[in-house]
């Protein structure tokens, strides 16, 4: 949104309080957290709007509970501060909102103030500071009576068991109804996915029925004959079949969770939504919310959708009323949860007044010079979300970081590296093996070295650790090849919540034990769960085991298969853990804890599955099985579902880009940023006039305009992977390092685009691809590039053969996260008491 300069104005959090619609942009690390405290602060004590009057909204859990502590934090502050100006302190104060609010006013306001202050204090409980699903739910509860929702419904935290359930469902009535089908489960799987991601986006191909009682696919704007037609019939009725189930999938779970009395996250904005725009009840119910909230501060406004935003629009967008909508489209990266950044823009476009933030926080001003230069000009995927420079807190214009090279350093893999296929292309598995190595050699050498970090006002320095260094990744694979690389290197490193946990190792030794535990006395699965982790044998031990010790491993299972139908997982879990000594076990060796944090996880979702759904032990283990089986590498996993951090900060996080937004590091390492992502095919998804769209016809012969659909999807994929680009590289306090590999479709990723996306003069457009380059004229057009932004951006090549070596013991205090020493107490309970 970048361009239009003139009509956004810096924001000031000291001055005029915004009214009416505000857009407020907040770039990374300009503090946007701070400047919602703040806005609350001078809210409730300035304007003397009680707390339980404004609604505060954000979108996950996390950033409620840490946005409802610095609410309560900026309250104390402010009440500790105006209670010593009224006995008789001066006013002066270093926060410039705490200083605005006890200058400048008589005696009577400042106890005003000070109350103000108090009362917030005591009745913060009554504070509106929550998810948007937690907004919608209270607000349903509220005024249920006169709405069609069921106040006392169950809510889903994961719908995915039910939707299974009706996909089982509808796959066996289209196959008695019409035999053969030609629809698989597992693409009906991937329609449901999106469809129910997108429950209001109008669904692809349209269909018809022709004169001979056919379906024919309808052409969309744009569609082109050949293809579709030369299929005939049958990929006309192939299309309408996937679009019929379509529906029937909508229209079936709705039904299904509206009997069961249950309600999903999703239909919490629907019912929402349809409650404020009823003819019947939307006058109603608006009049309520306004009556009930004088301000919405919403946050996050870039992952919103236009449910949400029609939701907010038509409850909070009024003249008479305050709403302020704070984000960054630029960090819009939550598409495939049905975040639309298109929603943003809407709400930018009809907003009275937007400002921005102009300071930068978190990176030292090098830094922010260095990506200057290479995003200058940048669009992410719409021309109205443009980068914007940003100036370096005063603290923070010289850089922190020294010994360690530039601030951005960009490692190149040369064309001439044995990595290359027959057309002459980087061949992308070997490139990113050669990647993670040479991640290693990095870390390695910057642990190693002699480097220092500032962490203090007073410029004391201390050396980097491996705690200072995180590397952002994109998919599971992608941690676990960095994190084995630096296991190798013995540089200390932990995977922090990437990928699902039900893609891990543990999750197979649980499916093995509870197969196991389903029948005793079957020898191939008794042997199979012996080698889990649950147990404590090894393969020698079973390879020599007699037939009392396999009826002594048959008999164990007996007394655990008894646990768990009597009392339950959790049941289960602690007595393996007392009776084997797990814990201890997997904490004495190296990589133990990560898979202990993973084996515990697993036996909570477990225990709840039980609970919630009623399953049995044979019931279990398909539950099991089936969210194994539904595991998707390419995204981000539910939050209850996703990978829990194992260990404290003494150690290089890997973690991904997405799960990285709102963190930041001392230094990044972004390997991985030259691979495009995946464009989900063959369910596209795109904007139209109207909206959202989702084409589910599956190729060109069952739809007329899926090329036109296509290419539509792709440039909004494109968008998304620059704006996955602006994330990793702004989470940087000091450093980030970022590599190029130029693989077959590195042109198309964001970091492709950026870097090579340029005319002669170093112009960027990123609406077109990178060309991917010779090795010689990559480095000429690189080092153009580099010789702009001076020493704060440095061109390297990796080696052929990347060597890390190891990491002295000296230069790796946290090494020994690897493994801990454990002591037992008396009551047989297991603590960690050092680290060896």
């Amino acid at each position: 949104m970048t361009g239009a300069t003139d009509a956004v104005r810096e924001f000031d959090l000291t001055g005029e309080l915004p009214s009416g619609t505000t857009i407020l942009e907040a770039s990374a690390g300009t503090g946007k957290t701070y400047a919602i405290a703040g806005l609350v602060l001078r809210y409730v004590v300035e304007r003397g709007i009680p707390l339980a009057e404004l609604l505060v909204v954000t979108f996950t859990r996390a950033a409620t509970a840490e946005l409802r502590d610095r609410v309560r934090r900026r309250l104390v502050e402010a009440s500790e501060h105006l209670a010593a100006v009224v006995d008789g302190a001066a006013a002066e104060h270093g926060d410039p909102v705490l200083h605005q609010l006890a200058a400048g006013v008589d005696a009577e306001e400042l106890h005003r103030r000070h109350l103000r202050a108090s009362r917030a204090l005591a009745d913060f409980d009554a504070a509106t500071i929550s998810t948007i699903h937690g907004f919608c739910q209270q607000v349903l509860r509220s005024v249920g009576l006169t709405l069609d929702v069921d106040p006392e419904a169950e809510l889903l935290t994961d719908q995915s068991d039910i939707v299974g359930t009706v996909i089982d469902d509808l796959l066996v009535r289209a196959a008695v109804e019409r035999g053969a089908t030609g629809v698989s489960r597992l693409q009906l799987e991937q329609i449901a996915d999106r469809v129910v991601a997108n429950p209001d986006a109008r669904l692809l191909p349209e269909v018809a029925v022709t004169g001979d009682g056919h379906e024919d696919v309808a052409p969309g704007d744009g569609a082109a004959d050949g293809d579709g037609a030369a299929e005939g019939g049958g990929a006309a009725e192939r299309a309408a079949l996937r679009v019929e189930l379509a529906h029937q999938l909508r229209e079936v779970l709705r039904e299904r969770k509206r009997s069961r009395r249950q309600l999903s996250y999703d239909d919490l904005l629907t019912c929402l939504r349809d409650a404020v725009t009823d003819p019947a009840t939307g006058r109603e119910v608006v009049a309520a919310l306004r009556e009930r909230y004088q301000v919405a501060l919403i946050d996050e406004f870039q992952d919103t959708d236009p449910i949400q935003w029609d939701i907010l629009r038509r409850a909070f967008d009024d003249p008479d009323a305050t709403l302020v909508l704070i984000g960054d489209p630029k960090q819009a990266i939550y598409s495939f949860r049905g975040a639309d950044v298109h929603a943003y823009l809407d709400a930018a476009e009809t907003a009275g007044e937007r400002l921005d933030l102009r300071t930068n926080w978190r990176s030292d001003g090098p830094l922010l010079q260095s990506l200057d230069v290479l995003l200058d000009g940048a669009t992410f995927g719409d021309p109205r979300i443009g980068y914007r420079t940003v100036r370096a807190a005063d603290d923070n214009v010289d850089p922190r970081l020294r010994g360690a090279g530039a601030p951005l350093r960009l490692r190149c893999v040369p064309r001439s590296h044995q990595l290359r296929n027959s057309s002459g292309d980087i061949q992308a598995p070997a490139a990113r093996q050669h990647v993670a190595e040479d991640v290693a050699v990095q870390a390695v050498e910057l642990l190693s070295s002699n480097a220092t970090v500032s962490r203090d006002t007073d410029g004391r320095a201390r050396p980097v650790t491996a705690g200072d260094l995180a590397v952002l990744v994109r998919t599971n694979a992608e941690a676990e090849l960095v994190h084995r690389a630096l296991r190798e290197a013995h540089v200390p490193a932990i995977i922090n919540g990437v990928g699902s946990v039900f893609d891990t190792p543990a999750a197979t030794e649980w499916r093995q034990l509870l197969e196991a535990l389903e029948q005793p006395t079957n020898g191939a699965r008794a042997r199979a769960a012996a080698l889990t982790s649950f147990l404590e044998w090894d393969a020698h031990r079973l390879a020599t085991a007699d037939d009392d010790d396999l009826a002594e491993l048959h008999e164990q299972l007996h007394r655990w298969a008894q646990v768990l139908r009597e009392r339950g997982v959790a049941s289960l879990l602690r007595t393996i853990t007392v009776t084997t000594e797990m814990s201890a076990r997997l904490l004495g060796v190296v990589g133990g804890e990560r898979h202990l944090t993973d084996l515990e996880h697993l036996g909570q979702l477990l225990h709840r599955a039980v609970i919630d759904e009623e399953l049995g032990p044979a019931s279990l283990t398909a539950w099991l099985v089936q969210a194994i089986a539904d595991t998707n590498d390419e995204q981000v996993p539910p939050e209850e579902r996703a990978r829990r951090l194992e260990s404290d900060d003494r150690a290089v996080q890997i973690l991904t880009v997405h799960r990285s937004k709102g963190l930041q590091y001392p230094v990044v390492f972004a390997p991985f940023l030259w691979s495009p992502g995946w464009l989900s095919q063959p369910i596209l998804t795109f904007h139209e006039e109207g909206g959202r769209a989702l084409d589910i016809g599956g190729n060109r012969q069952n739809d007329p305009a899926y090329d036109d659909h296509k290419d539509k999807a792709a440039a909004e994929h494109a968008g998304e992977q620059l704006r996955l680009l602006y994330v990793a590289l702004t989470r940087a306090e000091h450093q980030v390092v970022v590599w190029w590999a130029p693989s077959w479709k590195s042109g198309l990723s964001g970091l492709g685009r950026v870097l090579f996306a340029r005319d002669l003069d170093g112009e960027l457009d990123t609406e077109r691809a990178g060309q991917v380059l010779s090795d010689e004229r990559c480095r000429a057009r690189l080092g153009a590039l580099a010789d702009r932004a001076g020493d704060a951006f440095s061109l390297e090549e990796t080696e052929p053969r990347p060597r890390p070596g190891q990491l002295p013991a000296s230069a790796a205090e946290a090494r020994s996260l690897d493994a801990a020493r454990l002591e037992r107490e008396p009551d047989r309970r297991w603590h960690r008491t050092s680290y060896s």
